[in-house]
């Protein structure tokens, strides 16, 4: 079990960095690895600058973790929830 857990993290920062189907967005390296960045601001209290600052860097469309995409201007509503967007609403939206 101790060498699972040793090597697990490196084998997911390399299929993060190289396989996984966003890889080849562009964004800062180490949101691309795990979402410790993200983490790292949102404990220091500066989450919302370092949104903001990801924002002018990279776009409206900014990411902050292999699994997440900040959109930051209402066109992008249409991307998320448009009728040919490939996401569904959750049930949360549901009046």
């Amino acid at each position: 079990m101790a060498p699972l857990l040793r090597y697990y993290p490196s084998r997911l920062a390399i299929y993060y960095l190289f396989f996984y189907p966003m890889s080849s967005s562009p964004d800062a390296f180490f949101c691309r690895i795990g979402i410790l960045p993200c983490f790292y601001h949102a404990c220091k209290g500066d989450r919302h600058f370092w949104m903001w600052q990801n924002y002018q860097i990279y776009d409206d469309t900014s990411p902050a973790g292999p699994n997440i995409v900040l959109f930051g201007s209402p066109r992008e509503y249409n991307d998320i929830h448009g009728i040919r967007a490939n996401i569904k609403r959750g049930r949360f939206y549901k009046a």
